[in-house]
């Protein structure tokens, strides 16, 4: 194990494991436009901070955002760039920093985002969920995207 990590319990791995599979779920909705694995990654007190658009309270108003911003968009897919989780005292919670490259076509037009999310995690009884989640844009601008899109597959 590296400097710094000997501190941290052999368990915690689990849960780091865990909040990546969280945030890989998020990915997951994003890309497939799935409102209910969207709606099931946020915790009940949620707080969805976006850029530009303010900030948005409970699993029902930020998926009801989500639906709002994905439903015009053709294509949308998130990359993790890069992602860390860190552990404070607290069992139950945990903060984290992603950065993500998007791509995205609406009405025909592409456009590049690269930013950071960071985030609050809360552990419930069923699992981790986002408490907070805050993204902060590094870029935008346009993209060609001139390819055709195929329809997602099912869940399975």
């Amino acid at each position: 194990m590296g400097e710094g990590n000997d501190a941290v319990p052999a368990s915690w791995s689990d849960e780091r494991f865990e909040i990546n599979d969280l945030v890989a779920r998020y990915v997951e909705a994003v890309a497939l436009f799935d409102v209910a694995l969207y709606r099931a990654v946020w915790a009940a007190d949620a707080v969805w901070v976006v850029d530009g658009r303010g900030s948005f309270h409970g699993p029902s108003d930020i998926t009801a955002l989500f639906v709002r911003l994905r439903e015009r968009q053709e294509f949308a897919v998130q990359r993790i760039v890069s992602g860390r989780v860190e552990f404070g005292a607290e069992r139950s919670r945990a903060t984290g920093r992603w950065v993500i490259h998007s791509l995205t076509r609406t009405a025909g037009s592409g456009a590049e985002l690269v930013g950071v999310y960071d985030d609050e995690y809360v552990r419930e009884s069923d699992g981790w969920r986002f408490r907070e989640r805050a993204f902060t844009p590094l870029y935008r601008g346009p993209v060609a995207l001139e390819g055709a899109v195929f329809a997602p597959p099912r869940a399975g």
